[in-house]
């Protein structure tokens, strides 16, 4: 039988925690924090037009205001509630 790990410190049982940093082939970003294995607080990462957003996840899903920038600099904001997109 494989021995379990014991937890860490924090309490996360070893599931990704803190800050993340991901890139994709291209060497574009998305980051911010992790909680016990799910997205959890800010988050920056590229849209598919090429450029940014900004915003809170709870628990893994959008939720509340995120800010846009566009490729072009222009700037919107939108809100989620429970990763769904407000209308």
């Amino acid at each position: 039988p494989a021995s379990a790990r014991p937890p860490c410190r924090c309490g996360c049982r070893r599931k990704a925690h803190g800050k993340w940093v991901f890139m994709d082939p291209e060497g574009v970003r998305a980051e911010g924090p992790m909680v016990n294995g799910v997205q959890h607080g800010v988050w920056d990462e590229p849209t598919p037009d090429g450029g940014r957003r900004k915003g809170p996840y709870v628990d893994g899903r959008r939720h509340g205001t995120w800010t846009i920038t566009h490729e072009d600099g222009s700037k919107e904001e939108v809100d989620y509630v429970d990763g769904e997109l407000l209308e």
